[in-house]
């Protein structure tokens, strides 16, 4: 997820956020209350979508940025 960014109104819950995950990789957030790890992971569970940035993942077929497919071509991606 290259250079995510959200915000809450006027509130910058996350500017500029880099985060590569690779498989069988254990990733740990750790951070202060308000510092943005519930909209991060809400981002990376793609049930919210950033402001800016991307969320690029490898399914065969379904592009590349994920945050992009529609919800028929998400359920297509995850049978």
């Amino acid at each position: 997820m290259p250079g995510v960014s959200h915000s809450f109104g006027p509130t910058r819950a996350l500017i500029g956020v880099d985060v590569y995950v690779y498989p069988g990789e254990v990733l740990g957030i750790v951070g202060e209350s308000g510092s943005g790890k519930s909209t991060l992971l809400k981002m990376m569970n793609l049930e919210d979508t950033p402001n800016e940035g991307s969320y690029l993942l490898a399914i065969p077929g379904a592009g590349d940025n994920v945050f992009e497919l529609t919800l028929v071509s998400q359920s297509l991606a995850n049978s």
